[in-house]
């Protein structure tokens, strides 16, 4: 079986220029807990937009409601970007033995509904709106773009081989911690 811990970071537009690109405006955990259940935990939302997860498709989290809300939100806010102010909402999700984070398919796509359009884990050439990382993970803090909360985040960009390890070493005061 592959690696059986991920952290998705997405952010809220597709559109490079108007991001600030602390992929932190969703952030959710997953983990493979044997051959045919998932955990998913619902960590973080720097987003303002009306949020929804696809390809989750749990009891609580899933494609039928809205991200803040999940939290407990009736608002559209930051939930645990700048301090954290929210619990985080588990999921344990049946998945087929099958089942693989490898694959697009079965990889949290992130909804916007207020933008009109999904956002998914970045191929190789595209920007990173959504990233994909095998490990427990720090993320930014709000508006912190991920490139100062991890300063060798740009080596990775260029050269993925080589920098592997990028996200060992963030600026501890830039991140929140899980």
């Amino acid at each position: 079986m592959e690696k059986n811990f991920y952290t998705f970071l997405f952010e809220d537009t597709k559109n490079s220029d108007q991001t600030d690109y602390d992929e932190n405006d969703v952030v959710i955990k997953a983990t493979r807990e044997d051959n045919t259940h998932v955990k998913y935990i619902l960590m973080a939302s720097g987003a303002n937009d009306e949020l929804y997860l696809h390809q989750v498709n749990g009891r609580v989290i899933n494609q039928n409601v809205e991200v803040h809300k999940i939290f407990g939100s009736d608002s559209r806010g930051f939930i645990n970007t700048e301090t954290k102010n929210y619990p985080y909402v588990e999921d344990l999700v049946t998945v087929s033995s099958s089942f693989s984070f490898l694959d697009p398919n079965c990889q949290p796509i992130l909804e916007n509904r207020t933008k009109g359009y999904n956002t998914q884990v970045s191929r190789a050439g595209e920007g990173p709106m959504a990233i994909m990382i095998p490990y427990d993970f720090k993320w930014s803090k709000e508006r912190i773009r991920i490139d100062r909360s991890y300063p060798l985040f740009g080596n990775w960009g260029r050269n993925m081989i080589e920098f592997t390890d990028w996200y060992l070493y963030p600026e501890e005061s830039l991140v929140i911690e899980p």
